[in-house]
């Protein structure tokens, strides 16, 4: 049974790994394995963000905490990519990756030491037993 916090501070862990492996990545296949373990923990931390905030948030404002986290993504893509292509004109391409790397950890810690209980954690439904009902309708159908 994973709780929610442990399990996003575990997926940004491994999106931390991820990066600092791109930033010393020795080859292009290194590299590109580095960014799809990346990728993955970035596809878990997202949809984290979503459910936990939905979870803390006082409902009357969880719409505005869903919006600021959609706007997070969309302005990481607006504005990363000509930041990014600046900084690496600057200091090498590398160096994107250590900083990712370091707001990571910073994310981390915050999380850590701010994000309290999330509400519901303790009534949740095992995985195993949502696994066993899932294998049953697909096997009942």
């Amino acid at each position: 049974k994973w709780k929610e916090k442990k399990l996003y501070i575990i997926s940004l862990y491994i999106f931390l790994i991820g990066n600092l492996l791109t930033y010393f990545s020795p080859s292009f296949t290194f590299m590109m394995i580095a960014r799809i373990l990346t990728a993955m923990s970035t596809a878990l931390v997202v949809v984290l963000s979503l459910t936990i905030a939905a979870k803390i948030v006082n409902p009357a404002y969880r719409a505005k905490a869903l919006g600021l986290i959609y706007m997070g993504i969309s302005s990481s893509l607006v504005l990363g990519v000509p930041l990014g292509i600046l900084i690496a004109n600057t200091f090498g391409w590398r160096i994107i990756f250590l900083c990712i790397a370091i707001l990571s950890l910073g994310s981390i810690i915050l999380i850590s030491v701010f994000l309290d209980k999330i509400p519901g954690e303790e009534n949740r439904t095992p995985l195993s037993i949502q696994l066993k009902a899932v294998c049953s309708l697909k096997l009942g159908s």
